[in-house]
């Protein structure tokens, strides 16, 4: 059960992450063309 928590953590942080890149991506975008 702890490796099964683990994975799904590992899965939550780095969902987080690319959330954080994808926003940042985008507001990158929109400054870039305003």
């Amino acid at each position: 059960a702890l490796i099964g928590a683990e994975r799904q953590w590992r899965q939550r942080m780095a969902g987080l992450r690319t959330n954080a890149l994808v926003a940042t991506g985008a507001a990158v975008f929109m400054g870039r063309a305003i």
